[in-house]
């Protein structure tokens, strides 16, 4: 497993996504780290909720758990093609309670590419048993679409480095 560089925060002025930045960028942050395994193509992070990430006492709110398999379906897809892209649908089932105070693992891979649409994979596992499980569709974007939509101007080194996070996964 090596561990995925979020230099969205150093080359990004203002990035400040509450899933994978850290507490000094973001103190309202999950603070998520993200890691990848090049022999399965999956990107990891894990999260140990506390009693202010819940629904009901004792269980991890269901939004939150979006949260957390959006962000790690995100360096997933970055992790594979080097690109920016947006949720373009999310479709979630709920298996069984993730209870807070006890780490969850968040499990991303990209499971297929349709033209600009990247499908992938995730799940929430808690004692290694899945808590919820989602597919997300990523549409991928432009760098000039997304700095229209976001307003700015991506540094050549933001560019480069977006470019450089991708291992090619094979056959998509």
């Amino acid at each position: 497993m090596r561990r995925l560089e979020n230099f969205f925060v150093e080359l990004l002025p203002g990035f400040r996504c509450f899933g994978c930045v850290l507490k000094d960028s973001n103190p309202l942050a999950m603070g998520l780290q993200m890691y990848r395994n090049d022999e399965t193509q999956e990107v990891r992070a894990c999260f140990t909720p506390t009693e202010n990430h819940s629904g009901f006492p004792g269980v991890l709110h269901g939004g939150l758990q979006v949260v957390l398999m959006d962000d790690v379906s995100f360096w997933a897809l970055v992790s594979i093609y080097g690109s920016l892209a947006v949720t373009a649908h999310v479709d979630v089932k709920y298996h069984r309670p993730a209870f807070t105070a006890k780490p969850v693992d968040v499990v991303a891979f990209v499971k297929e590419k349709i033209g600009t649409k990247v499908i992938v994979d995730v799940k929430i596992l808690q004692d290694n048993q899945v808590c919820s499980h989602g597919t997300f569709t990523f549409a991928l974007q432009p760098t000039e679409k997304m700095e229209k939509l976001l307003n700015t101007t991506f540094s050549p080194d933001f560019t480069e480095r977006l470019k450089a996070a991708a291992i090619p996964k094979a056959n998509l």
